[in-house]
């Protein structure tokens, strides 16, 4: 089905053009941050409006509220990491952050995070050609997963 639908839709200008569109998925850019993860959004308000207030410890409250289990030894430290390391929204508000400045809350598929931003480190921006398997995977997963959702629209499927 893919190869039949989807492969004469993934030219070498195409991959460029997705490569040039999102250029800042594969730059090595790393961002250092703190989060606490919880299962609701009113839960994620109360505990960003506790953590505006003068005086809020952030780490002392991810030890205690968050639900990411590695919490209760890294108080919420993620230390630095790239962008593609963590769900795709996580990291999209992470990076648009400035340090000292608090995100959210913010929904993953995991619940809803309270990002704090500590540091940046500039990393290099890849050309085309280094990461071009990359660019055609991600290409592919995406068309794949716009042929599938236009599949569901017009072909009833039914649960066993």
């Amino acid at each position: 089905v893919v190869k039949k639908n989807l492969e004469t839709k993934i030219t070498e200008d195409r991959l460029k053009e997705y490569y040039n569109k999102n250029k800042h998925k594969y730059s090595t850019d790393q961002v250092h941050a703190y989060h606490i993860l919880v299962d609701s959004e009113v839960k994620a308000k109360e505990l960003l409006a506790a953590l505006q207030k003068p005086g809020a410890d952030f780490l002392a409250l991810a030890e205690k509220e968050s639900k990411d289990p590695s919490a209760k030894n890294n108080r919420g430290d993620l230390g630095y990491f790239t962008r593609d390391l963590f769900d795709p929204k996580f990291s999209d508000a992470a990076f648009s952050g400035k340090p000292n400045e608090l995100l959210g809350p913010v929904k993953t598929p995991f619940g809803f995070h309270i990002i704090k931003v500590v540091d940046f480190k500039r990393g290099r921006q890849p050309e085309y050609p280094e990461v071009e398997t990359k660019v055609r995977a991600e290409l592919q997963r995406t068309l794949i997963d716009q042929f599938v959702a236009e599949a569901r629209k017009t072909v009833p499927v039914k649960r066993l």
